[in-house]
């Protein structure tokens, strides 16, 4: 028996992206260092002008939560 599930097109596109990084080692790894980085308080952003300052908002996102829905995808 076979089950049909309709997504729109721009929702399945961004479902393979997010294969894609889940499924790629390297990014992973990069991703867990840049989580750790803001985790740590090692972010920056540019202002109106190009410069860079430190960025005072922080993410709620664990490297955690990105491993348990990697071994999900599997």
């Amino acid at each position: 028996m076979y089950q049909l599930i309709f997504i729109s097109l721009e929702d399945y596109e961004s479902l393979l992206e997010t294969t894609d990084v889940f499924f790629n080692p390297e990014t992973m790894e990069k991703l867990e260092l840049a989580l750790k980085d803001e985790q740590d308080g090692r972010t920056w952003t540019r202002d109106r002008n190009g410069r860079w300052k430190k960025e005072k908002a922080r993410l709620n996102i664990s490297s955690r939560t990105i491993y348990r829905k990697q071994k999900q995808l599997k």
